[in-house]
C-alpha cells in the first residue's frame, strides 16, 4: 500500500522466492523496482486494484531508510454479516466482529493426504448477525489459542478479519486463505462501539 492507501499485489515465484523471504516483514516500507504490471485474475483477487506487479530476477526490493509515517498499515473495506445474502461464493471480504465462541482444534485429511489443522469461530458483529469462521492451517495453530484463552476475559475477543473467503458451506460461512490478516483486539475505533 502506498500514501495514498491505493493497495496492490506483489508476487514472485521460484528462486526469488528465497532471494526476498527473509527481508520482507510486514508493516516496514520498501523501494521496489522493475517489476512488471499485469492485469490480475479478479477471483483471486480482494483489492479494488485491475493490475498486480509481478518481480523478475531484474527486480529489487530495498528496505527504506526513513520512515514515512503518511503510508497507512491496513486498508479495509468492512462488511456487515447481516449482507451476507449479497456477497458472492469465492468473493473475499473484511469483517470486525465479536468471537462469541470457538471450537476446538481439530485435524483434517486433505485430497492429497496431508493433514491440516482446523478449528471454527463464530462471530457476531454491529449488526447483531452471526457467521461461522474458519480457521485452517498457520492461521489456526497461531491464533486459536490465544482467542480460547480470551474466553474468559471480561470481554470477549474481537476479531478483524481481512480477505476472508466466502464459502457455501452449511449455508453462507467464512474461511481463511494464505493470504488472510487476522487481528485480535486492534486499536481501531469501531472497537468501542463492538464492545458497547
Amino acid at each position: 500500500m502506498d500514501k495514498d492507501g491505493y493497495e496492490i499485489h506483489v508476487t514472485y515465484f521460484d528462486d526469488l522466492v528465497n532471494k526476498f523471504y527473509e527481508m520482507i516483514e510486514c508493516n516496514n516500507i520498501y523501494g521496489i523496482s522493475n517489476g512488471c504490471i499485469k492485469a490480475t485474475n479478479q477471483r483471486y483477487n480482494n483489492l479494488n486494484n485491475s493490475y498486480e506487479i509481478i518481480l523478475n530476477q531484474s527486480s529489487t526490493i530495498c528496505a527504506s531508510i526513513s520512515i514515512d509515517s503518511t503510508i497507512p498499515k491496513y486498508m479495509f473495506h468492512f462488511r456487515l454479516i447481516d449482507s451476507t445474502g449479497a456477497w458472492p461464493i469465492n468473493s473475499l471480504v473484511d469483517v470486525i466482529s465479536i468471537v462469541s465462541s470457538i471450537s476446538s482444534t481439530s485435524t483434517m485429511h486433505k485430497r492429497d493426504g496431508n493433514e491440516i489443522n482446523k478449528c471454527t469461530l463464530t462471530i457476531i458483529d454491529m449488526s447483531s448477525f452471526s457467521i461461522d469462521v474458519t480457521l485452517w492451517g498457520e492461521h489456526c495453530n497461531n491464533e486459536d489459542k490465544l482467542i480460547f484463552d480470551m474466553q474468559t476475559k471480561p470481554f470477549p475477543p474481537i476479531i478483524l478479519l481481512k480477505c476472508v473467503r466466502v464459502s457455501a458451506w452449511c449455508g453462507k460461512s467464512l474461511d481463511t486463505i494464505f493470504s488472510t490478516t487476522i487481528l485480535i483486539n486492534p486499536n481501531f475505533p469501531e472497537i468501542d462501539a463492538l464492545k458497547n
